[in-house]
């Protein structure tokens, strides 16, 4: 009868650190928009891995590996054990479409701009395009802008990024002589 109890409180012990490991996961990828690559697919799919493994061994060498009534509730388990991975991969790919940068989004969310212009950066890679260039990108800036010289511009991207949102950010692009974009910053202020 004790092994028995050892048996259960295992099992217990190893579905209840699963949920807690995805639940933190989740928190993660939320607070910190992670999107799809090549690690957090793999911070998905590893518990995941790690856990049918543990359901199969566990299942194998404790008291129900001669019952009927214990593998058919390991197989519902192992079934139900691919909802928190696919929950995770979903919020994965919410994260990803707010990150992507369009045009489209850059007008119609100003509020997201903070999310996208890296991706805008990372795309475009803006060194040595023209002030023509940015502006059909990103339009005309605001009035808002914290710089006002001829050979920078400011675009307001929102509150910047964090737990605390308490001040702006600005995507501040300097060009040359010959409008050509010579360095940029993301300043908070």
């Amino acid at each position: 009868m004790a092994n028995k109890n050892s048996t259960y409180i295992i099992f217990i012990f190893g579905m209840i650190s699963y949920l807690l490991l995805f639940g933190g996961l989740a928190i993660f990828i939320i607070f910190f928009y992670a999107s799809y690559s090549i690690l957090s697919l793999s911070a998905v799919l590893l518990p995941l891995f790690l856990f049918l493994l543990f359901l199969f061994f566990w299942g194998k060498y404790s008291c129900l590996k001669n019952v009927q009534k214990g593998r058919i509730m390991l197989i519902v388990i192992a079934i139900l054990s691919f909802i928190p991975p696919l929950i995770s991969v979903d919020l994965l790919g919410k994260n990803e479409e707010k990150l992507n940068f369009t045009t489209e989004k850059w007008f119609n969310n100003p509020d997201d701009r903070v999310y996208i212009v890296y991706d805008f950066l990372e795309e475009y890679q803006i060194m040595g395009k023209t002030k023509k260039d940015i502006q059909d990108l990103l339009g005309v800036p605001e009035g808002n802008s914290i710089y006002s010289e001829k050979n920078v511009m400011g675009y307001l991207l929102g509150l910047e990024l964090g737990f605390i949102q308490m001040d702006s950010s600005y995507l501040i692009i300097w060009f040359n002589e010959e409008d050509k974009v010579i360095d940029y910053e993301i300043v908070t202020n």
